[in-house]
């Protein structure tokens, strides 16, 4: 399905401009009395929908449960799930999914997927225990199963805001409003640049934290709806707003489309400096330190699938050397690779997985 950003609510052209081509856009409702907000005005396209492909479990088979009524219509059957049925280990398999339940059994045949949708109103799933809104599709593809959990834009954003800042503080509550626009903006653009065929956005570290109603709070969700429509722009089209909890003292610029036009343009690094001092200098993460022991890096690689089982129960019982190398860093100086040797294996980690590795 096609969205259009200026289709989501009823958009005038306020602009207000925060530097070069980035714009806020401001949603606002056709009568002068109105609050911000989705306006009650007929002939408005609705509310977009987002899929948040949730993440998996690393070793261990993911679990459901069901907490209202959610229908699963296949050819041969229709199906009514709810809290009775208890908890379900989901097994992946080629072109099948096993549902194993404590009192119902499935075992599924999967052309394309299965969703679940609900039917009974404040209907609710549990995901590897954390509560989901929604309706839930499966997909198994070649033995590795993926969730993915469609729901209305400002119920996702009301998951990610709590997920991505802290929420439960007065004194925080401007952040919080601004933290609801950049999440706006970048799922938004997420629905313009989906991830995957499969869904928009991860629901981890990939895209944006997203926890489903686990982690509600109200000052989040005062935000969210406060700011509802508000939304980045970037020369008319949505912003790509990538944002860190701390910089560390550098950011690092995102290469955009631009760049092709004037290879020389803006430097990639920037230094986070406000009259001589570090902005972020306040932060626990601004500099920290971490120990591991390398039987919990071996115990990391096998959880991340880079070490089979067999590979890593041979290393415990017999010992091991390891080495660990930085392969490539990026101009900021940040870690983009890093090469762990185990004897005479070398195993290269990237991106994300350095951080799980760890």
């Amino acid at each position: 399905m096609k969205r259009n950003l200026h289709k989501y609510f009823r958009y005038t052209t306020i602009r207000f401009w925060l530097s070069g081509s980035l714009a806020l856009i401001v949603a606002v409702g056709c009568s002068s009395s109105s609050k911000l907000g989705a306006p009650s005005v007929s002939g408005i396209s609705p509310e977009p929908l987002i899929r948040a492909g949730l993440p998996n479990p690393p070793v261990e088979n993911s679990r459901l449960k069901f907490d209202g009524t959610y229908v699963l219509e296949l050819e041969e059957a229709r199906y009514q799930l709810d809290g009775d049925a208890g908890i379900f280990e989901l097994i992946p398999r080629e072109n099948q999914i096993v549902l194993k339940g404590e009192r119902r059994y499935f075992s599924l045949e999967t052309p394309k997927s299965l969703t679940f949708k609900a039917t009974s109103p404040g209907a609710k799933f549990v995901w590897n225990g954390i509560v989901f809104t929604g309706d839930l599709t499966l997909v198994s593809n070649n033995g590795k199963l993926q969730a993915v959990n469609r729901v209305p834009m400002e119920t996702y954003l009301a998951g990610v805001v709590p997920s991505e800042i802290p929420s439960y503080q007065t004194e925080y509550k401007s952040a919080v409003y601004a933290q609801a626009v950049a999440a706006r903006s970048y799922a938004l653009f997420r629905l313009d640049n989906p991830v995957s065929p499969l869904f928009d956005v991860w629901a981890d570290e990939r895209d944006q934290v997203y926890s489903g109603v686990s982690k509600a709070s109200p000052m989040a969700t005062e935000a969210v709806n406060n700011t509802r429509g508000m939304a980045l722009t970037e020369s008319g089209r949505s912003a790509q707003t990538l944002y860190h909890s701390s910089s560390g003292g550098i950011l690092e610029r995102i290469p955009t489309a631009a760049d092709s036009l004037n290879p020389v343009g803006t430097p990639a690094v920037a230094y986070d400096i406000t009259d001589g001092q570090q902005n972020d200098k306040v932060s626990p993460y601004y500099r920290w330190v971490e120990s591991r022991t390398a039987e919990e890096i071996l115990q990391n690689l096998q959880r991340e699938k880079i070490i089979e089982p067999v590979q890593f129960a041979t290393w415990l019982d017999n010992g091991f050397d390891l080495r660990i190398d930085i392969a490539e860093r990026s101009e900021s100086g940040r870690v983009g690779q890093l090469v762990i040797a185990i004897d005479k294996q070398t195993l290269p980690v990237s991106g994300l997985a350095i951080r799980r590795v760890l």
